[in-house]
């Protein structure tokens, strides 16, 4: 895929103006902005306003940290999906924005201690489907508004709460009507087919922050996954009799922790996915996910109980070696 097949814009902007923030919320109604600026003069105010809630910041060496308190929260959920809208604003920079109060995790509930992930502090379950968004017509641009809509409408009728997002940074509006309408985001980082060289690895990393920083601050969103069924993971070559070979190298492996500790970096607050897998090869994730292609009942049960018979704490059976 090729070309332009998201919206861009032209934006006029003051000489001193906000330059990037990320919002992290808790259950008990805190709301923290960590405000980047260009060329703010320290001492700068950057102010609030979500009607129920406002405050001021100074900016120092462009940056700016600006904590909230809503009292009497209401939470973000896919059942209800309460948002906040108002503005952020430094002089004639004004921001018209929201967020969602939510916070995500993992954790061990029930009479068995299971691990569960969390949404609000209690296990949610969760009825995912992978999200291609092909369109016959247009492939993967999203022809209007009411398209970006529609899509998530149409999950949410079949009783479907989750999306991944896969391989693709999707339309920021889309994004917009998983906040506003109730739907989790599993998101990808668009992967690569080439052998794991320097400079596609590189590559990836600038638009794997890119995506990050441009997509954590919605709500819906509580998921990256870095790397998908081990594509652009794998060093091939060709023996001496010509056949290809392949190996997912120890160096390969060290780097895709990197990558996942620099999600974590950029995104402490989400969960993240090393390896969306189905060669049995993690290296470090908050989440051991597996993939499997089967058909019929009773190969599929066999296929999950030999997962499941082989994953508890510890287990070394879905992971790459060392």
């Amino acid at each position: 895929a090729r070309g332009i097949w998201q919206t861009p814009w032209l934006e006029a902007r003051p000489a001193a103006y906000i330059a990037d923030f990320c919002v992290t919320t808790k259950l008990d109604g805190t709301v923290t902005y960590a405000i980047t600026t260009a060329d703010a003069a320290d001492g700068a105010k950057i102010c609030a306003d979500f009607g129920c809630v406002k405050g001021c910041a100074e900016v120092k060496d462009n940056k700016a940290e600006l904590v909230l308190q809503v009292e009497d929260p209401k939470w973000w959920t896919p059942e209800e999906p309460n948002l906040y809208e108002g503005t952020i604003a430094l002089g004639d920079d004004v921001i018209s924005t929201y967020f969602g109060i939510r916070e995500i995790g993992t954790g061990k509930f029930g009479k068995n201690n299971r691990n569960y992930i969390t949404l609000n502090g209690k296990p949610y379950y969760i009825n995912g489907v992978l999200d291609q968004s092909f369109k016959p017509k247009v492939f993967f641009t999203l022809p209007s508004d009411e398209d970006c809509r529609d899509e998530i409408l149409r999950l949410k009728r079949i009783g479907i709460n989750m999306a991944r997002i896969h391989i693709k940074a999707e339309e920021p509006l889309k994004l917009y009507y998983a906040d506003c309408l109730g739907l989790l985001i599993m998101e990808d980082i668009p992967c690569f087919w080439a052998n794991p060289e320097p400079d596609t690895r590189a590559q990836f990393e600038v638009e794997m922050e890119e995506q990050i920083i441009r997509d954590r601050n919605h709500p819906s969103t509580f998921y990256w996954v870095v790397f998908n069924e081990t594509w652009g993971l794998f060093t091939k070559w060709k023996d001496e009799d010509g056949r290809e070979q392949r190996e997912y190298t120890k160096d390969t492996a060290e780097w895709v922790e990197k990558c996942f500790r620099r999600a974590k970096e950029l995104d402490p607050t989400r969960l993240v996915e090393d390896n969306s897998v189905c060669n049995r090869d993690h290296t470090i994730t908050d989440v051991n996910t597996w993939h499997f292609y089967s058909n019929g009942y009773k190969r599929v049960k066999g296929v999950v109980d030999n997962f499941c018979n082989t994953a508890y704490p510890g287990t070394h059976a879905n992971y790459k070696e060392g």
